[in-house]
């Protein structure tokens, strides 16, 4: 995540959230790491990803 995050940040786009780690309310709790880039239209784009 955290180098995905890095290589979409050096090719211009803005992280509007730095990747982080989330426990997911789910039954059971899944932990995913997650991180937000605004989009060439200024939308939100979440990247999200299963820890392991």
């Amino acid at each position: 995540m955290d180098e995905l995050v890095e290589k979409v940040r050096n090719t211009g786009y803005r992280v509007s959230v730095e990747p982080k780690n989330v426990d997911m309310k789910t039954n059971p709790v899944s932990p995913i790491r997650v991180a937000f880039i605004e989009g060439l239209l200024h939308e939100s784009i979440e990247l999200f990803c299963e820890k392991a």
